[in-house]
């Protein structure tokens, strides 16, 4: 079953009800689909590790906001109370602890537990941790913390305490993955595979699309500006967008404008703006291309709308950020004391 709601075509601008050639007062199914949600489900770094644990050995994890991944490169291992009964975790096996609650690892059921430093702290490393243990290797689990940031109206309350994939359903090899993953940016791409990973899980679970479909009704102006964020070169209408996340156009419009503070196209504005911005300063795609990746369909609409906003054409700008750029070269020769060739 995948998310909609039935919204009145009279909540529609002309514009939108003429194209899609329904007649006034009928209906049409606002689709959202779950793709379109767990395209919103961001993952981010903080620090990675392999943990290895003897045989009478384990590790406690206090409460925490993040989500935990624990992956069992060998051997198996338990994790208590973050369920009814300790979830076994086998060689090849992914465990996701959504929840963040507070849990202890374990290669046997009395075994003393110990913290684990990079777990606890909330630094972020480039490369992962390694943790050894004293005594014969009976376990080796490949363990992160990640910052998750969920589309707009799903807590982590409302979302499973745990993801588990096993090692048959999983996509990924992670002997491979922990082979390739040493040095400097390893951390960067062992949190791809746990987004992956991630997705995966969430996609899996028979709650899954439930969760996301009651998320139409909660904070849908913030799950909009996500929305828009990650899809400004769009051709956007505040129908449409209004229709995204299950209202109707007038609603949607005076509650945006109530809790943002400006109008959604305006925000819509400010977001191309802002990457057009970076485009312009920070690569040398051109001018008409530039307007056409952040949503205008045309250089001098892009142009006008660029010059109002930061009160200097694209062209302008550019050339006053190239001598910027030529000035910080040059005043960081000076001080190196080195003649610019």
């Amino acid at each position: 079953m995948t998310a909609w709601r039935t919204v009145m075509a009279d909540d529609f601008s002309g514009t939108l009800g003429k194209a899609a050639g329904r007649p006034v007062g009928t209906t049409r199914r606002v689709h959202w689909s779950l793709s379109e949600f767990l395209n919103l489900v961001e993952v981010r770094s903080q620090c990675w590790g392999v943990v290895d644990l003897a045989a009478e050995s384990g590790f406690r994890v206090r409460p925490i906001d993040d989500v935990l991944i624990y992956a069992s490169l060998a051997g198996v291992v338990k994790i208590s109370n973050v369920a009814d009964s300790p979830i076994t975790l086998e060689r090849g096996s992914v465990i996701l602890i959504v929840s963040g609650v507070a849990h202890a690892v374990r290669t046997s059921p009395n075994a003393p537990v110990r913290t684990i430093k990079f777990l606890e702290d909330s630094g972020i490393a480039d490369a992962p941790h390694e943790v050894a243990c004293s005594g014969p290797r009976a376990a080796q689990l490949l363990c992160g913390r990640l910052k998750v940031r969920w589309p707009g109206g799903v807590e982590a309350q409302f979302l499973p305490p745990t993801l588990k994939v096993k090692s048959e359903d999983s996509l990924i090899d992670l002997q491979a993955l922990w082979a390739k993953a040493h040095g400097t940016g390893s951390a960067a791409l062992l949190t791809r595979a746990a987004g992956f990973l991630l997705t995966s899980a969430l996609r899996d679970h028979p709650e899954c699309q439930s969760i996301f479909r009651e998320a139409n009704f909660r904070a849908p102006i913030s799950r909009a500006i996500q929305f828009m964020n990650r899809h400004f070169h769009q051709d956007w209408t505040v129908a449409e967008l209004a229709a995204k996340v299950g209202m109707g156009r007038s609603t949607f419009a005076n509650r945006f404008l109530l809790e943002v503070g400006k109008p959604p196209m305006e925000v819509l504005t400010d977001i191309r703006m802002r990457e057009a911005l970076k485009l312009l300063t920070e690569t040398r795609v051109k001018i008409c291309e530039i307007g056409e990746r952040v949503g205008y369909r045309s250089q001098s609409a892009f142009s006008r709308r660029f010059e109002i906003h930061f009160k200097q054409t694209p062209g302008k700008m550019r050339s006053l950020q190239s001598e910027r750029n030529a000035l910080t070269s040059a005043g960081r020769l000076e001080r190196s004391g080195c003649d610019e060739i």
